[in-house]
C-alpha cells in the first residue's frame, strides 16, 4: 500500500516538474517520508513474521496475532538494519561479490534478534558466525528458490508471488534452524 502511495507521489511530482517545480519538490519530500514510514512498518512486521516462522519450524503454535509481536525488538532491528545496509553498501562499492558475501553472512540478523534477544551488533556477529562455512550453500539454495519464485511469478501473471513469498520466508527460517542445529552438534 505504501509503495503504491509513494509511486503516486513520484508520478504526480514528475508530471508537475515543469509547471509547478515547488509543488513537485514538496511531493518528492512527502514521497521520501512515505518510503521511510513504509520501511519502518516493514521492519516491524518482519519481526513478527520471523516469530511466526520460527514457531512453525519448531512445531510450535503460530498465530496471526504474532505478526504484531515484534515491538520490543523494533529499535534493535532498525539499528541492525542500518548497520547492515552500510556494511553491504561498502561491500558492493568494493566489488559486487563482497556485497553478496556480506548479505549472505548477515541475512539471519533478525532471527538472532527475535530468537536470542541480541543487540544490533551482537545479532549481526551471530548471523555471520552461524553462516561461516555455509555461504555457498546458502547462495545456491537462495538462487534455486529465487529462480523457482520468478518462474512461478511469471507463469501465474504475478499471483504466484502470494504463494512464493511465504515459501521463501519459511525456507529462510528452516535454513536458520538448520544452522542452529549444525552449530549445536559442533559444540
Amino acid at each position: 500500500v505504501f509503495g503504491l502511495i509513494d509511486a503516486g507521489f513520484d508520478f504526480t511530482a514528475e508530471l508537475m516538474r515543469e509547471d509547478q517545480p515547488e509543488a513537485s519538490i514538496l511531493l518528492q519530500v512527502v514521497g521520501v517520508g512515505v518510503s521511510l514510514v513504509s520501511s519502518l512498518i516493514s521492519v516491524f512486521l518482519q519481526l513478527g513474521m520471523v516469530r511466526i516462522f520460527l514457531n512453525i519450524t519448531r512445531g510450535q503454535d503460530a498465530a496471526l496475532g504474532q505478526l504484531f509481536s515484534g515491538g520490543r525488538y523494533f529499535l534493535t532491528a532498525v539499528l541492525a538494519q542500518i548497520v547492515m545496509v552500510i556494511v553491504m553498501m561498502l561491500g558492493i562499492l568494493a566489488c559486487i561479490v563482497p556485497g553478496i558475501i556480506l548479505a549472505l553472512g548477515l541475512q539471519f540478523f533478525t532471527y538472532t534478534i527475535v530468537d536470542k534477544n541480541f543487540g544490533p551488533i551482537e545479532a549481526l556477529k551471530e548471523s555471520w558466525r552461524l553462516t561461516d562455512g555455509h555461504k555457498m550453500t546458502l547462495f545456491l539454495v537462495g538462487f534455486v528458490i529465487g529462480i523457482m519464485g520468478v518462474v512461478l511469478f511469471c507463469c501465474t501473471l504475478g499471483i504466484g508471488y502470494l504463494l512464493a513469498l511465504p515459501i521463501l520466508s519459511l525456507t529462510q527460517a528452516v535454513m536458520y534452524q538448520s544452522l542452529l542445529h549444525y552449530d549445536e552438534e559442533l559444540n
